[in-house]
């Protein structure tokens, strides 16, 4: 067993650059999912989600030689000889306080501050899965709980090693300059993207075998409010974060109006645009911002960017509606047989003969067009078969694989209902920003729309409602797009992917809400890195 003579030591501090979440599994009076807060009440970064993303990020060659392993052949009841615990230390990521200090242990928070008043109303966000009829999907709506975008957080990371560790430790720190570093849950829709901020984070390499490093390793204070001593600024090079990636730089402008709807009204209005405050730095130090931004939620953009991209790809594959590639062929059948045989009972046509009387024939035709099939036994059966099938094709989809092969590459795809079938779920590999406009108040604008009784000329009572708009033609947008490179390999889903950007920038696509009313048409220009 070697001696691990070196520490390798970083203390970081970082900023969210969108809102994130943590998830507690809590949930709350007022969402469905609550973050981690700490014995505070503030919002902290556990060190196991941050060495869970590291540990998932990093070459499989070097995860078992830093993080551990229980060893080959390692079962339950057996000691396994070639295992070994992890070599790092993470510790969890603690909130930079409204004087640029870190709070640290148990504090008296005063939650009337400003700052501190605003981790008592964290902003909410709402989802809803919308079906293929337009509509939300029952049990498919709910809200959760972020923490803003601007909150800083410092965490230390440190490495058992020796001298040889050290390209490991600049991989391992590298990552966190990555465009896919993201903490917590939905990173696709988002969420969770953080920046190092440079100027205040250290490293330090202790060679245990000196003397003075000893005696400073030892001396070293684990409060996260001291520098880590003689500790030079943390300087990773950012060139290898795109490795892997490709940058789409899209720079839009809205032709007029456009509402990315924060799901209720304002004392004015039905309908608002969503807004969030976020957080800002100067010389350190906290600064609440006076005004809400708007929001562009990049799961709005995503949606949408979703949606035209299968309606490319279709384009691309002849996947055509009288030609459908994931045409379904329906395994009810009706019993034929048993039908008909229900329609004769209805009648004894054995004894028919010329001589019949047209009373009997009368009566025979009467039975016949009073005969519903819809009634029969046979029929109700084929119906609740095809119900039976119907549902399973809802819950668990039955296009065909080259169908929904682009949006299973591009934005991934979930199994949710075995564990086998789990394990073939797949990340999505497009990582879309959210977006933060200054709010000008003189740039809303009311609509106002009533419904009217076709007959009467009058308003239908209830069909009154307002909504405001936001007018942002002079504001431009810059929206970044990373797209993983692999994803892209196939021409054809790259073909339909350009395309769909394409079809954004010339103003194909609207986003956000009220789009049938002539909202959210943008147009613009797009690089590519």
């Amino acid at each position: 067993m070697k001696v691990l003579t070196h520490r390798f030591l970083a203390q970081i501090t970082i900023e969210a650059h969108s809102a994130f979440a943590i998830n507690s599994g809590k949930v709350g009076l007022l969402n469905d999912n609550m973050v981690a807060k700490d014995g505070n009440g503030l919002p902290y970064l556990p060190g196991t989600s941050i060495a869970g993303v590291l540990r998932h990020a990093i070459d499989k060659e070097l995860e078992n030689e830093l993080f551990g392993t229980s060893g080959i052949g390692n079962s339950r009841g057996r000691e396994s000889k070639d295992g070994f615990g992890s070599r790092l230390v993470i510790s969890p990521g603690l909130l930079v306080g409204k004087d640029g200090r870190v709070i640290e242990g148990l504090q008296t928070i005063d939650f009337e501050d400003p700052f501190y008043s605003l981790f008592r109303a964290l902003p909410l966000r709402d989802h809803v899965k919308i079906n293929s009829k337009g509509t939300a999907e029952k049990g498919a709506k709910y809200d959760e709980e972020l923490v803003f975008k601007g909150t800083r957080f410092v965490f230390e990371i440190e490495l058992k090693g020796v001298k040889e560790d050290q390209n490991s430790w600049e991989k391992l720190l590298g990552i966190l300059e990555t465009p896919d570093f993201r903490l917590g849950s939905g990173t696709r829709k988002g969420y969770g993207e953080f920046k190092i901020i440079h100027e205040r984070s250290f490293q330090r390499i202790f060679d245990l075998t000196e003397t003075s490093d000893l005696s400073a390793y030892l001396t070293k204070t684990v409060s996260l409010n001291f520098p880590i001593p003689n500790g030079e600024k943390l300087n990773i090079e950012k060139v290898q974060g795109l490795i892997g990636w490709k940058k789409y730089e899209l720079q839009l402008r809205a032709k007029d109006f456009f509402l990315f709807g924060a799901g209720f009204g304002d004392g004015d209005v039905d309908h608002i645009t969503k807004r969030e405050k976020i957080i800002s730095w100067v010389n350190h130090c906290p600064k609440i911002s006076d005004e809400e931004y708007i929001l562009i939620p990049a799961t709005s953009i995503k949606g949408a960017l979703a949606h035209r991209l299968r309606f490319n790809f279709s384009k691309e594959i002849e996947d055509y509606i009288e030609s459908p590639k994931d045409f379904y062929h329906p395994q009810a059948k009706i019993d034929e047989e048993h039908l008909l045989s229900e329609l004769k009972s209805l009648a004894n046509l054995e004894n028919l003969c010329v001589n019949t009387t047209d009373e009997v024939f009368m009566e025979i035709e009467n039975k016949i067009r009073e005969f519903d099939p819809f009634k029969t036994k046979p029929w109700i059966c084929f119906e609740n078969q095809l119900k039976d099938e119907a549902a399973i094709i809802l819950k668990t989809g039955d296009q065909s694989e080259e169908s929904n092969l682009a949006i299973k590459t591009l934005f991934g795809f979930a199994n949710n209902h075995s564990q086998e079938e789990q394990k073939s779920s797949g990340k999505g590999n497009v990582i879309i920003q959210d977006v933060y406009l200054t709010y000008k108040k003189e740039n809303d604008k009311v609509f106002n729309h009533v419904k009217i009784d076709r007959f009467t000329g009058g308003a239908i009572d209830g069909a009154l409602f307002q909504e405001k708009a936001f007018y942002g033609k002079d504001q431009p947008i810059d929206l970044n797009i990373f797209v993983k490179k692999e994803a892209l390999e196939d021409p054809k889903i790259k073909k339909a992917w350009e395309d769909t950007l394409e079809d954004l920038i010339q103003g194909g696509i609207p986003l956000g809400g009220m789009t049938t009313k002539g909202h959210g048409f943008f147009t613009g220009t797009k690089k590519e890195n």
